[in-house]
């Protein structure tokens, strides 16, 4: 049954009144109270700044998804002419390949007609998308405060960063991270989904592999290894926040080991995601799954074993001396914090 445009027109326009009519209920007494104490403009500015920063990273997201529906969509074409055969290895996969058709048959959603089932996934993409605008909308005040920093002239003696650093680029550069995480593992799972859902992925452990398909993930998951890279180098500075040494921030054992640990595990990432981007253009799977183990493995020592051995066979036996100069920086920076280095003793 075709439904007349005039009601689908209808519908709209009643849908839009009724989200006018609460943003003016919700904006208006704002407004009022604003305007009666003379700081209207701030309170406009402050709106602009939301607006602006939602629009931005909701058209980075959809953008991003839409991006990858298209590829993964127009690889959905990708047909083998004759019975799939797999790698001796991996015949259990054809139980798999088998199970797939069945549900694909038996599922509802993808039994629709194609164009249906179009429609509605961009709908899926503009509501997600809609969802991480308004996440990244939350970040407008660390993202102001990242453009307009204002310098302390004071630098931590680890990284010889200003406190400047730590207060607006930092925080900042840890929202972004997550966002982008976010980003791309909820798109590598949508992409995902959408080969499943045309039998497609299983293909890729068949002996005649689509290799658009292939590339298509592997360029995805060089794409996290980039954001994770990023995370690890910001955890870099978190060392100045540890509370597992006698004092609160950096001890011998974080300056020493941990600090190591994290640099190894940044350039493993960074490695690993180079890996990705070039096994995705390059048939076999056996050298990303060797990296991506020994990264593991070289996380494990690295950032738990070796710290460990630090802290109890360095540290411990002669932890006075090892300590005491981050034991003094330390009362030196809360002398700081608290304006306490410009106190003037008087003998009475």
């Amino acid at each position: 049954m075709k439904v007349p445009m005039k009601y689908i027109l209808l519908g709209c326009a009643f849908f839009v009144a009724i989200f006018g009519f609460s943003l003016l209920t919700s904006y208006y007494p704002e407004i009022l109270w604003y305007d009666s104490f003379g700081y209207l403009p701030i309170w406009w500015f402050v709106l602009k700044a939301k607006t602006g920063v939602f629009l931005g990273f909701f058209t980075v997201a959809f953008l991003f998804f839409l991006s990858n529906v298209l590829i993964a969509r127009r690889s959905r074409n990708t047909t083998v002419s004759e019975p799939i055969q797999f790698h001796p290895k991996m015949q259990v996969l054809e139980q798999l390949f088998s199970r797939l058709s069945q549900a694909k048959e038996q599922s509802s959603f993808l039994s629709l007609p194609s164009k249906i089932h179009g429609i509605a996934l961009y709908f899926a993409i503009f509501i997600v998308s809609i969802y991480f605008g308004l996440s990244g909308g939350a970040f407008w005040e660390a993202f102001y405060q990242y453009l307009n920093p204002t310098t302390f002239g004071i630098a931590d003696p680890i990284f010889n960063q200003d406190v400047s650093f730590y207060m607006f680029t930092l925080p900042f550069f840890k929202l972004i991270q997550g966002w982008f995480s976010k980003l791309i593992l909820i798109g590598l799972g949508l992409v995902i989904w959408i080969y499943l859902s045309h039998n497609l992925l299983v293909l890729l452990f068949a002996q005649k592999k689509p290799t658009q398909i292939k590339s298509h993930i592997f360029v995805l998951l060089s794409l996290l290894f980039v954001s994770i890279s990023f995370g690890i180098w910001i955890k870099l500075f978190s060392i100045l926040y540890s509370t597992s040494g006698v004092v609160f921030g950096a001890g011998y054992a974080d300056h020493h080991a941990q600090l190591l640990g994290y640099k190894i595990l940044l350039g493993m990432t960074v490695l690993q995601s180079a890996v990705f981007l070039l096994w995705g253009f390059r048939s076999g799977f056996r050298i990303p799954v060797y990296s991506f183990g020994l990264m593991i493995l070289v996380s494990i020592v690295f950032g738990n074993i070796y710290p460990g051995i630090i802290q109890s066979y360095v540290v411990a036996p002669n932890e006075l001396v090892k300590e005491t100069p981050y034991i003094e920086k330390s009362i030196e920076f809360t002398h700081l914090a608290y304006n306490l280095d410009k106190i003037e003793e008087k003998n009475f």
